[in-house]
């Protein structure tokens, strides 16, 4: 197996490179899997703590639904302004809420 390449690397550096036009566009994929497989756990946390009252969730949508969100995160992110996992929080938050309260599938087919 081959060693990480970005292990290395810092975290802001990282998301530096991901959003420069001058990675190639392999790199970028390779970054961004990286960085999100470092905060799946904390993603998948924070909707189980959001969710824990909820008799039906699907988390595979929702872990979906949260890369987006984290790929909008990545592309606006600051350092400056504190950690990833901090500007990650309130996205977050208002995708879980948004997932919470719109209708699902089977809601529309009960309505019709």
């Amino acid at each position: 197996m081959k060693p990480n390449p970005y292990i290395n690397i810092s975290e802001t550096e990282l998301i530096k490179k991901y959003n420069s036009f001058s990675a190639p566009c392999e790199e970028s994929k390779s970054i961004l899997t990286y960085l999100w497989n470092n905060y799946q756990s904390f993603i998948v946390k924070q909707c189980r703590q959001y969710f824990s009252t909820s008799s039906y969730i699907d988390f595979e949508d929702i872990l979906q639904t949260c890369f987006i969100t984290f790929c909008e995160v990545i592309q606006t992110y600051d350092s400056k302004l504190g950690k990833l996992t901090t500007a990650l929080s309130r996205p977050l938050q208002h995708t879980f809420c948004l997932l919470y309260t719109s209708p699902s599938p089977r809601d529309y087919a009960a309505s019709r």
